[in-house]
């Protein structure tokens, strides 16, 4: 028995099994879609071994297993998987020893045809032997004639072809399944992404590769586009982030409960006392005020700054418009003047998130006024 199932990593139902291995287990085909998984693999714990296994994101290959049958035999077997978004697909395999390991597949290539996933089946040197239905429209091509006895590493992009013969040797030497992504080229020259894993299987008495793959291009442009739009987040983030650093006005962002969101470096050196500009980001005035106070308790002179600011964001949340006023007093023991700006922090809907603020220290000039 060599077939085919899939399952819902997070149901943990069956979303598909080949007629192969329904029939292998006693069921006709269609019974077990939809069944949970637990219907044929009743062993909890070497289930959630298999699932954490899978769940790191590597491929799974050659997993012992024992499957139950619908008369409940224990039917020995090995598993290859890899998981595909939330889809796992597994390859079984009767479960042999030594070279005899490799499961004979030439009986169930029909089967292979019901699958949406794409199938290849080359021999070591690449040469391409049996290709399914989903090949042929995956692949440009009219019938699986144009596929046979062509190298695989035509298809796929000359940068990658390196990568992907280590992968197929990895395979044939037993080093486990592979869960791996190809930029490829089909018979029409357009370029496409995907992603399968492969596993070692005879085919017509000789070793082969066996490789199961989807086109993920559209996942790939939205990801690619997605972290292009990273990119330029953080180019701009560390744009603003300069800016804000090398200016001498104290310059940060609250949310509704004070809590900062961005503080810049005079800020934290001036009045905050943060060991850098990430500390300040989830917490409030009052937490620095009261760290400050609490490492001079017999000073109440050393830090008396923290209130006025917490009272000065009320009346501009309750206000909602800017305003600026005169907040003042010690800060580590130094009386400290700020002429502070600040105004609603509103998002794309015109919605109050927090506070935007900026402090110029103005002590000296208030000094030489009085």
């Amino acid at each position: 028995m060599t077939g085919f199932f899939s399952f819902n990593s997070r149901s943990l139902t069956i979303t598909r099994a080949t007629a192969t291995f329904s029939r292998t287990l006693g069921y006709m085909p269609g019974d077990l879609v939809s069944s949970p998984l637990s219907r044929v693999w009743p062993d909890e714990a070497e289930r959630e071994q298999f699932i954490q296994l899978i769940g790191k994101g590597e491929a799974v290959g050659d997993c012992p297993a024992d499957l139950t049958s619908r008369d409940g035999t224990l039917l020995p077997v090995t598993i290859t998987a890899a998981s595909l978004d939330t889809e796992i697909t597994c390859i079984v395999s009767p479960r042999r020893s030594g070279e005899q390991n490799y499961p004979e597949i030439k009986g169930h290539l029909r089967s292979f045809d019901s699958l949406t996933d794409a199938v290849l089946i080359f021999d070591p040197d690449g040469i391409i032997q049996f290709t399914n239905a989903a090949v042929v429209a995956l692949g440009g091509a009219s019938s699986p004639a144009e596929f046979i006895n062509r190298n695989i590493l035509e298809f796929i992009r000359p940068d990658h072809v390196e990568s992907a013969v280590s992968d197929f040797e990895n395979v044939q030497s037993w080093r486990g399944g592979y869960l791996a992504r190809y930029p490829i080229r089909d018979l029409q020259g357009n370029e496409k992404w995907v992603e399968g894993f492969g596993a070692a299987i005879l085919f017509r008495g000789q070793k082969a590769n066996l490789l199961m793959f989807r086109d993920i291009t559209e996942r790939k442009i939205a990801e690619d586009e997605f972290a292009r739009t990273n990119r330029r987040f953080r180019d701009l983030y560390h744009l603003v982030r300069m800016m804000c650093d090398n200016v001498p006005d104290l310059i940060w962002a609250k949310d509704t409960e004070g809590q900062y969101l961005f503080a810049n470096k005079a800020i934290c050196e001036k009045l905050l006392g943060a060991v850098d500009t990430d500390e300040p980001v989830g917490k409030t005035d009052m937490f620095f005020a009261e760290r400050e106070r609490k490492s001079h308790p017999g000073n109440p002179d050393w830090h008396t700054f923290g209130e006025i600011c917490r009272d000065s964001d009320t009346i501009v949340l309750e206000s909602r418009r800017a305003e600026r006023f005169d907040e003042y007093g010690n800060v580590r023991g130094k009386f400290l003047f700020l002429d502070v700006n600040k105004a609603p922090f509103r998002d794309d809907e015109g919605e109050i998130i927090g506070i935007v603020g900026c402090g110029r220290d103005v002590t000296e000039e208030r000094q030489v006024e009085e």
